[in-house]
């Protein structure tokens, strides 16, 4: 893994932003934990942990891996935005144009994940929906 990405000198944000990462492959959640380390990550493995999780707090920012188990026909989605219709939702995955541009989708980032299309992501998408 590059080494650059323990290496973060940007300033902190002002108020530390709540994150849904749903996603079963483990490189991809180390990455997302590495470059989002000032803001607290919560991660599910499955659309069931997903929902546990947007039942008990609110997230401000959700990365989803539509290849989880248990997610089918966008009703993980539909579950996440039922918990709050603002929450921008990127989608992580293999298929490029995964799940077309429906379901509240902000973004898309294709994986393999870069640290630099994760950052510009988050960065964007936590600016604009405060």
């Amino acid at each position: 893994m590059d080494q650059s990405l323990h290496l973060n000198e940007q300033a902190r944000p002002a108020r530390t932003q709540n994150i849904l990462c749903v996603d079963a492959d483990d490189t991809s959640r180390l990455l997302i934990a590495e470059i989002l380390y000032e803001h607290e990550v919560d991660f599910a493995l499955t659309a069931d942990d997903a929902v546990q999780l947007a039942r008990s707090r609110h997230y401000d920012l959700c990365f989803v891996d539509p290849a989880v188990s248990g997610f089918a026909d966008f009703d993980l989605l539909t579950e996440l935005r039922a918990f709050d219709t603002r929450v921008p939702i990127v989608i992580c995955s293999e298929r490029e144009r995964a799940l077309g541009d429906r379901a509240g989708i902000r973004a898309r980032l294709l994986k393999p994940l870069s640290a630099a299309a994760i950052r510009e992501a988050a960065t964007r998408l936590m600016r604009s929906s405060r």
